[in-house]
Parts: C-alpha cells; sequence; structure tokens
C-alpha cells in the first residue's frame, strides 16, 4: 500500500503498524510511541501536564498525490480541543505556557479505491468530538510536524483517558486500556490527579525532571 508519512496521522508516536479488521470492520494499527504512557510513574516521568480536554471538532487531512494516484493510502484525521482545565504540572517546569486549544493526530481512513475503513490506533481512544478526555502531554520537539519547534503531545495512547462528566473511562470505550486508567475505572477524575501526585517518577531520570521529556527518557533508557 502506498502511505503518505504516517507523522502527520497520530501524536506521540514514532512509527506505526497496520492490522487486521475488526468486527467493526476498522484497521487497526500498533504504534511504537515515544514515551511510555500506561502507568502513572510513566506519567509523572515523562509528562509536563495533565490536560482535561473537550474535543470540538474533526477534520480530514487528504491523501498525498501519490496516494491518490495508487488510488490506495489513508486519510488522515485531526481534532481540534479546548483545553477546559491543567489537571497537574510537572514542578521543575511549571513556566511553559499551556495553550487554550489544542490540535491532535487521531487516525484516520484506510481507503482502497472506493471503500473506506476507519483507522484505529489499539489501546487509545479515537477522541471523538463531543466527548472529555485527561491527557498526560509533554512539551517537546518530537512531534508530527518534525519542524523542530516544541509543542505539546500525548506522551502515549494509554496517556489519553476518557473523562466524560469528570469520570475516569466514562465515554469513549477502549478496547485496552493502560494500567492507570483501568486501576481508576469509574473513580472520579480527582482521584487520578491524586495518585499522580502521589506518585514519584522514575528514579534513573532523577535530577532531570526540569529537562525536556526526550532527555528523561534517553536517561532512563541508558540506565536500563
Amino acid at each position: 500500500m502506498v502511505m503518505k508519512n504516517l507523522k502527520a496521522i497520530v501524536a506521540g508516536c514514532l512509527m506505526l503498524t497496520l492490522g487486521g479488521c475488526s468486527g467493526q470492520g476498522a484497521v487497526t494499527a500498533e504504534a511504537q510511541e515515544f514515551f511510555p504512557s500506561s502507568t502513572a510513574e510513566d506519567w509523572v516521568t515523562y509528562s509536563d501536564a495533565i490536560v482535561n480536554i473537550h474535543v470540538e471538532r474533526e477534520f480530514e487531512i487528504p491523501p498525498s498525490a501519490d496516494e491518490l494516484e495508487a488510488d490506495e493510502g489513508i486519510i488522515g484525521r485531526n481534532v481540534s480541543a479546548t483545553v477546559k482545565e491543567v489537571m497537574w504540572r510537572q514542578p521543575s517546569r511549571s513556566d511553559l505556557a499551556m495553550p487554550r486549544s489544542l490540535d491532535l493526530g487521531a487516525g484516520g481512513w484506510v481507503f482502497h479505491g472506493s471503500e473506506r475503513k476507519e483507522l484505529r490506533f489499539s489501546g487509545s481512544p479515537r477522541l471523538e468530538p463531543g466527548h472529555d478526555y485527561l491527557i498526560a502531554l509533554a512539551y517537546t520537539t518530537l512531534h508530527p510536524t518534525g519542524s523542530g519547534t516544541p509543542a505539546w503531545i500525548p506522551i502515549g495512547g494509554q496517556a489519553i483517558v476518557p473523562n466524560d462528566s469528570a469520570t475516569i473511562g466514562k465515554g469513549e470505550d477502549i478496547a485496552r486500556p493502560g494500567a492507570l486508567a483501568k486501576s481508576l475505572q469509574g473513580r472520579p477524575t480527582s482521584d487520578l490527579v491524586d495518585k499522580i501526585r502521589e506518585t514519584a517518577p522514575d528514579p534513573k531520570a532523577k535530577g532531570l525532571l526540569d529537562e525536556p521529556a526526550s532527555v528523561r527518557r534517553t536517561a532512563v533508557q541508558a540506565a536500563s
């Protein structure tokens, strides 16, 4: 299959692998992410802020000229979200300005001729308009544009948690939530925030929490 640069398809990922179709006809993809994002320790170690967002709308990213010529490829999908509240900040990076809105990569559609199937990422919500989500964000140059200018991106797919009515896991269903979200399913948002405040970062990142998340990740990998 001819495909565009997949950096535009999902934020927070180095690469992805397309899988088979789900029972609903969607194509699932496994993503290799920039940072671990399943546990409370992951969130505290790599995120610079945790925010509550409301997804306002979605919009398509057109296929590339090569994809159109081949009549197959990927139609990207981004969503625009309002930042409702900053729930937690990395204490040593609390001076970073948080925008009022975020544009986030959120899957898309795989097409072949006139056939079009939804593209979803395993373990991550699709970010549906009208719903609230908690997201652990890093302010980093590791993001889809490749411009070298820092931007706010999710640290990984499991750092995006449905949060309708300020309730963890309420809203969009996720087939494979991360360990943190799973352990607090159905609990108030405040319980997750309390958990983050009580959790220590990975000791291998000690002394580096004022550095960008990519520096922390390199230190943790080097010491592992």
